[in-house]
C-alpha cells in the first residue's frame, strides 16, 4: 500500500472519529462534499424538486444519527460509509 494511500486513510478515519464525537465543522463539510450528489440521486428516483428537497436534508439528518456505523468498517472512508447509509435511507 502506498504512502499516499496510509495517509488519505488516516485522514478519512480521523473524519469518521470527527463526525461520531458531532463535530459540526465535520458535518457541514460532510454536507458539503456529498450534497449535491444525493439530492441528484433523490431527485433522479423521485422526479420531484421539493421532496429531493426535503429527503435530502433528512437523509443527512439521518446520517448525522448513525455515523457510529462506519466505526465498524475496516477501513472507514466517508464517501462508502455516506453511500450505504444513503442507500439504506433510501430503500426504507
Amino acid at each position: 500500500m502506498s504512502e499516499a494511500s496510509d495517509g488519505s486513510r488516516t485522514a478519512e478515519a480521523a473524519f469518521i472519529r470527527r463526525l461520531v464525537a458531532r463535530d459540526e465543522a465535520a458535518f457541514t463539510e460532510l454536507v458539503q462534499l456529498y450534497e449535491r450528489r444525493v439530492f441528484a440521486l433523490v431527485f433522479r428516483m423521485l422526479g420531484n424538486r421539493h421532496e429531493a428537497e426535503e429527503i435530502t436534508q433528512e437523509v443527512f439528518v439521518q446520517v448525522f444519527r448513525a455515523i457510529h456505523r462506519c466505526l465498524l468498517y475496516t477501513s472507514p472512508s466517508p464517501r462508502d460509509c455516506v453511500s450505504n447509509l444513503v442507500c439504506r435511507l433510501l430503500l426504507e
